[in-house]
């Protein structure tokens, strides 16, 4: 009996084994526990202080870990099927014994109970919470509880945008999609519409079925939950309201495995899983389809049509921002406080952040594309075989992408100026006289520089990462990014203009010698292929 389910569970126990014994995941977790006491070593001196200063620090490591688990689910969830597609192994996978249910096993809940060992060695730590005061054992064992039915649902639900992806990046993007959807979408729902006493006013039966529904879905928030837990509020007076998520992450996540089982052999069947579709002949010249011929630049032109788009993308991204930007201020439009209308510089804030996140966006997917998608394809070797050096082959990368990037940094430098304009010639809210001053301008140059030189970091970090691990490189470099940022705030003091300066003038540094470590990356990379 036993027997007939070892074909079932030999790739899952291979890949725990090989998780248990490998050399990075006991590195990452002993990581993660010294990151644990280096947090109650930097708030000791608080916790004098504090009529509950276990309360505060179960809260800063239930964020850390929420946000951390979200960053590594995306990196390598997302990538449980797809990777086998792109590298064309999966078919080789199904010449084996193994069925759709093995492989799904192998390949996803081996991750998941890496994550689960991930949460599981920070617990004993954690218990100091209750030496600390403000916290219960039931407390920090539920709050692990709702991380870990919180990583089951992500898990699961990359693993089903896995199977029907055939790029680990659409994967990840409707992923994160799908996050927004469950998480964010909700509560941008309830303050718009208005819902009369949706956070204790009438009961669910009084109700419709979309505001019932947008409830659920805000009370089945793993934040909210955590939020409840620690700070011991239930019934009608939780935050938002009574909230338990774990039944919703649990069988939700159920749900989307069945799916992804259900749709494996539709979706994972073909040989040439990987290889791109073919497009349909229009004929004649009027098919708009064809590739414009090539700059004196050719590496530049490539990567600008196929990584960013090329000019048509561009403009299919403007249009998009623009149409994303005019709902953002009609709806900050109708919900303003007072009397009258958006000024324009409220609209200029508005293109401002908005063009600054749809840019960071573009900017971390390019980063982690500009040499991972040469290094999944195997083609740094031919790259490097041109009668051009490794360094003008990254330079000229790196120049393909930044003019792909000009709607959303155009949009920023619109927004940005609408906003200047409107501090130092209207005064901004009688502030005038202090954004003219020496003082205010000084904060900006720092803050400007600071912003500028954590992009570089980030994006030559993940750069360089792509050449060096083939899964999650951007999630990595973030992490790292963070603890770096944590860890010289702690030193001055979590603000002030000295860690700014020292954290710009660090990561500037860094930047440097990792893009001077790109161009003999990729002379290795090129060799190894």
């Amino acid at each position: 009996m036993i027997a007939r389910f070892l074909p079932l569970i030999a790739l899952f126990s291979r890949a725990v084994r090989d998780e248990v014994r490998g050399k990075f995941p006991p590195i990452i977790r002993a990581t993660a526990a010294l990151f644990l006491l280096l947090l109650v070593g930097i708030n000791q001196r608080s916790f004098e202080y504090q009529a509950a200063a276990g309360q505060g620090l179960l809260m800063m490591i239930a964020m850390v870990n929420f946000f951390g688990l979200t960053l590594v689910g995306l990196g390598s969830f997302c990538s449980a099927i797809t990777e086998e597609k792109e590298e064309e192994t999966l078919a080789l996978l199904r010449m084996t014994r193994l069925n759709p249910l093995a492989i799904l096993l192998g390949k996803s809940t081996a991750r998941f109970v890496g994550g689960l060992l991930f949460l599981a060695v920070q617990i004993p730590f954690t218990m100091l919470c209750v030496t600390l005061g403000g916290a219960a054992r039931d407390q920090i064992l539920r709050v692990y509880a709702v991380l870990g039915a919180y990583l089951f649902f992500l898990c699961n639900l990359g693993l089903f945008w896995s199977v029907i992806c055939r790029r680990t990046s659409r994967a990840v993007s409707l992923t994160f999609f799908c996050g927004i959807l469950f998480y964010i979408l909700p509560w941008f729902l309830a303050g718009s519409l208005l819902l009369g006493g949706l956070f204790g006013g009438p009961s669910s039966s009084e109700l419709g079925l979309f505001e019932r529904s947008i409830k659920f879905l805000i009370s089945s928030n793993p934040l909210g939950d955590i939020a409840s837990t620690i700070f011991n509020r239930s019934g009608g007076g939780g935050f938002p309201f009574a909230t338990d998520s774990l039944p919703f992450h649990l069988i939700g996540g159920l749900v989307f495995f069945l799916l992804s089982w259900a749709l494996f052999d539709r979706f994972c069947s073909n040989a040439g899983e990987a290889a791109p579709r073919k497009r349909k002949s229009a004929g004649g010249s009027a098919n708009g389809l064809r590739v414009p011929r090539p700059w004196r630049l050719a590496i530049a032109w490539k990567d600008f049509h196929f990584i960013t788009g090329g000019k048509k993308g561009m403009a299919i991204r403007l249009v998009l921002y623009a149409i994303v930007i005019g709902c953002i201020c009609a709806w900050s439009n109708s919900n303003k406080y007072g009397s009258g209308n958006l000024d324009y510089g409220d609209i200029g804030g508005i293109i401002r952040w908005t063009a600054l996140i749809l840019f960071s966006a573009e900017f971390v997917s390019v980063s982690a594309r500009i040499f991972g998608v040469e290094r999944k394809r195997q083609t740094l070797g031919s790259l490097y075989l041109l009668p051009i050096s490794p360094a003008r082959i990254a330079w000229q990368k790196v120049l393909g992408c930044i003019i792909g990037f000009a709607p959303s940094f155009g949009l920023w430098i619109l927004g940005w100026w609408m906003y200047d304009d409107w501090q130092y010639h209207h005064g901004g809210y009688g502030y005038g006289d202090y954004y003219r001053s020496a003082e205010y301008q000084e904060r900006v140059f720092l803050q400007q520089a600071f912003t500028v030189v954590n992009y570089l970091f980030l994006g030559t970090l993940t750069a360089y990462l792509s050449l060096r691990f083939r899964r999650a490189p951007l999630v990595i470099a973030l992490i790292t990014l963070g603890m770096a940022h944590f860890l010289s705030a702690a030193m001055f003091g979590f603000g002030g203009k000295g860690w700014i300066a020292f954290q710009t003038f660090v990561l500037g540094l860094a930047t440097f010698f990792l893009a001077a470590f790109i161009p003999g990356r990729i002379a290795q990379c090129a060799e190894e292929e």
